[in-house]
């Protein structure tokens, strides 16, 4: 008779495919479409050098670009606005290249209103000890997600816009210094997105500097150059995955297309495969 405490033997597991093998192994030099970063002063010319882009379509977080003759959402007065935009452009196929956020700074304003509101925290509390910048994170990490998924399903390039704020860098090899970042919150949001970004671009008119007459006087002088710059300095944040050159110069008309030059004399291919 069988004992029917008896435990019945284990059946045998099916075998799994493995989701990596040896022919997981991707070699030479491929890329996915860019992922860019770009901050600079005001009036530089950031709105049209996106618009240049491939292809583009605007997520038009602030009212700075009516004069630019792009295709954009307009009225997104919510984080989840911005997130619905995401949705639709992961699910159809609307022709478009490339996609701008213009400005980052501006969706960073709907997405602390809509933390705050969410968490049920009181202005001074949220304003308290960094609190909701914190809070705030995982927000933008969602936002970063989304965008990595429009990327790979639809192959587009991302362009986040910012202005430039001046911040005090905290130096611990020396005295400090001010520098110019992207105008975001806190310490770790800037971070996060630099972070995220292939190329971090900062754009800027170029100055010299003039010696004058007398001991110690100098004069600043603007030679109308608008300049992207691509390295990091003590005077201001900026990277590059690839080999660009320190400055790449912003024509009025084909700023971006300088920039896609450059990356194409790095012997960067952007592939464009939607998955």
């Amino acid at each position: 008779m069988t004992n029917p405490t008896a435990r019945a033997a284990p059946k045998s597991a099916k075998p799994q495919t493995p989701k990596f093998t040896a022919e997981s192994i991707r070699k030479g030099r491929g890329y996915s479409p860019d992922r860019i970063l770009l901050y600079g002063v005001e009036g530089i010319g950031k709105s049209s050098f996106a618009s240049e882009a491939p292809k583009p379509i605007f997520i038009a977080a602030e009212e700075g670009i009516k004069h630019i003759d792009a295709p954009r959402f307009e009225g997104l007065t919510k984080f989840d606005d911005v997130l619905e935009v995401l949705r639709l452009l992961f699910s159809e196929d609307l022709g478009y290249q490339t996609l701008v956020i213009d400005t980052i700074g501006w969706v960073e304003h709907r997405i602390h209103e809509q933390a705050r509101q969410e968490a049920g925290m009181s202005l001074e509390k949220w304003n308290a000890y960094g609190h909701g910048v914190k809070h705030a994170m995982s927000y933008h990490r969602r936002l970063l997600f989304a965008l990595d998924e429009i990327q790979r399903r639809r192959a587009m390039e991302v362009i986040l816009l910012a202005h430039a704020q001046v911040k005090n860098f905290p130096n611990p090899s020396g005295p400090d210094y001010n520098r110019y970042i992207p105008a975001l919150q806190g310490d770790l949001t800037p971070d996060l997105y630099k972070q995220w970004a292939d190329t971090v671009l900062f754009a800027n008119y170029e100055d010299v500097v003039k010696e004058s007459e007398g001991i110690g006087k100098a004069k600043g002088i603007e030679t109308g150059r608008r300049l992207l710059h691509t390295t990091r300095t003590a005077a201001w944040d900026a990277k590059s995955r690839w080999n660009l050159p320190p400055e790449i110069e912003m024509p009025k008309d084909g700023s971006y297309a300088a920039y896609a030059d450059a990356r194409k004399t790095a012997g960067v291919y952007i592939e464009r495969s939607a998955s």
